[in-house]
């Protein structure tokens, strides 16, 4: 079974380091408990105090709930579309209940993830070949650890395996990992549901704002656009005060549907200058925009700030579902959003450019993050 890692570089720095992967740097320091304060690799802390949590001064929230029984039913329908086109206009941010995603493959692939994150260094070094070339994108797995390592002077506290569903994926003849023995099937029949789901909302939203529902779909044709399904987990971290799961930061894509811990704190959403930590509800969907969800609704959906929190008793795991626009259309050369949205005022991503050059901006830097207090800073990064 095979799993490629970033580079060869990576994998030559974290050996060289003694780090495989703050997984595995857990799983050593594990006995040490009880002994003297263990004290994390210096490449995880965080020297600027505004890249830390300070959680003293983060208040809970329950981000808005929208349920999607009765979709099909007309009144019903009007209700869902104005409780999503709220919460995206006032938190960027919306958890959704009832969206069709059996609970039977949450309860799995929750529990596959645990079990592959649990597996010994040794285990884990036998899953991916050092050789491989990242920059084929595996839809099988691709190991890498915190967000852009060979690059990064801080590192975040959090290892993932990523899934790319590129066009054409189905044709890939790697082969994918057979402990857990299902793990193909949940892969793919999770990415497959959240696909529905991400179709849904687009139409909704297209409603919501009274465009042509053609328009957001024509940048989403699901067997045109490039998606990942990542297994993200943030270990327990001795000093937590020091080191973030992933810091501040917006996604480049369109849309972001992630499962994770109910009961686990850790995502931190910033509002208004504050940070929120948010309190999901169990076997909801929480639904994020991203930047290219806002240029194509010209600024009226937000791509909001946020941020992950790590804490030192428990691991927190998260599946992530990534969606961007095609390729082909997000290159063309359309001019402006629709005119049922712009109104005479385009955002200044657009104007100058157009609408496809303008997402090319965002999606071709998939390593940007948006920073509060400087804008968009981006990072060159190997994947």
């Amino acid at each position: 079974m095979v799993i490629s890692v970033q580079s060869d570089n990576l994998l030559h720095s974290l050996k060289a380091s003694g780090i495989h992967g703050v997984t595995a740097w857990t799983q050593k320091n594990a006995s040490k408990a009880g002994q003297d304060e263990i004290k994390i690799p210096e490449m995880y802390i965080r020297m600027n105090q505004d890249e830390r949590a300070n959680l003293e001064f983060v208040q809970s929230v329950e981000l808005p709930i929208v349920d999607f029984t009765g979709l099909d039913d007309v009144n019903r329908r009007q209700v869902i579309v104005q409780q999503l086109d709220q919460a995206f206009k006032d938190w960027g941010f919306v958890q959704i209940i009832n969206h069709g995603i059996p609970e039977k493959l949450m309860d799995r692939i929750v529990e596959m993830e645990k079990q592959i994150f649990e597996k010994s260094e040794e285990e884990m070094s036998s899953m991916y070949d050092a050789g491989s070339n990242a920059s084929t994108h595996p839809t099988s797995g691709q190991f890498g650890t915190s967000f852009a390592p060979l690059v990064e002077t801080v590192r975040d506290w959090r290892d993932v395996l990523k899934h790319h569903f590129f066009p054409g994926w189905e044709s890939d003849s790697r082969p994918w990992p057979s402990d857990p023995y299902d793990y193909r099937e949940v892969i793919v029949s999770y990415q497959r549901n959240c696909s529905v789901i991400g179709q849904k909302i687009f139409k909704l939203l297209a409603e919501a704002l009274g465009i042509e529902e053609e328009f957001l779909l024509e940048y989403h044709e699901w067997n045109r656009s490039p998606s990942n399904v990542n297994l993200i987990n943030y270990p327990p971290c001795p000093q937590p005060d020091l080191s973030m799961g992933f810091t501040t930061h917006c996604d480049p894509g369109s849309m972001n549907l992630l499962l994770t811990d109910y009961d686990v704190p850790g995502l931190n959403i910033l509002k208004n200058g504050k940070y929120y930590a948010v309190m999901p509800q169990q076997y909801a969907v929480i639904v994020n925009v991203g930047d290219a969800l806002q240029i194509l609704t010209n600024d009226i959906y937000k791509s909001t700030p946020h941020r992950v929190a790590v804490n030192t008793e428990r691991a927190r795991i998260s599946i992530v579902a990534f969606y961007g626009c095609a390729h082909e259309v997000r290159t063309a050369q359309h001019a402006e959003p629709p005119s049922e949205i712009h109104n005479g005022r385009k955002t200044e991503a657009v104007q100058g450019r157009g609408l496809g050059p303008a997402l090319e901006n965002v999606c071709q830097h998939p390593t940007r993050r948006k920073l509060p207090s400087s804008g968009h800073v981006p990072i060159e990064a190997p994947y």
